[in-house]
């Protein structure tokens, strides 16, 4: 099962990493000698690469036998260690012997909101 990112959060990001572009490209435009204007362009295809790389991978990938977390660092758990559930301000964290996961649930779409919370019960001892 996937967990989903929010939309306004995808759209947030795009919406920022064309600003930035715009911003970058106006400049050069308008003034060739600032290497600035570089800069910009450059913050704002890292916001289009992560908007690409949230928009393909979302945020969670929940398996019978492992729960992944996407991002720069792919966090995986395996379901058979976790030792406990905590849930605190919004966020469910995941304690294994190990390693930690923690799951915003402002991050969540709505739509998967639900089944984040019946895989998390499942979870829980």
């Amino acid at each position: 099962m996937i967990i989903k990112y929010k939309r306004k959060m995808l759209i947030f990001n795009l919406i920022i990493g064309l600003f930035w572009i715009l911003i970058g490209v106006f400049g050069l435009l308008y003034n060739a000698t600032s290497f600035f204007d570089y800069g910009y362009i450059v913050i704002g295809l890292l916001y289009l690469i992560g908007y690409a790389f949230q928009k393909h991978y979302q945020f969670l990938t929940i398996t019978d036998s492992s729960i992944t977390k996407h991002g720069l660092r792919n966090i995986t758990l395996q379901v058979s260690e976790i030792k406990r559930v905590k849930h605190y301000a919004g966020e469910y964290t995941l304690f294994t012997v190990t390693k930690k996961l923690i799951i915003n649930r402002d991050l969540v779409d709505p739509s998967s909101l639900e089944a984040l919370e019946l895989a998390i019960e499942k979870l829980k001892p």
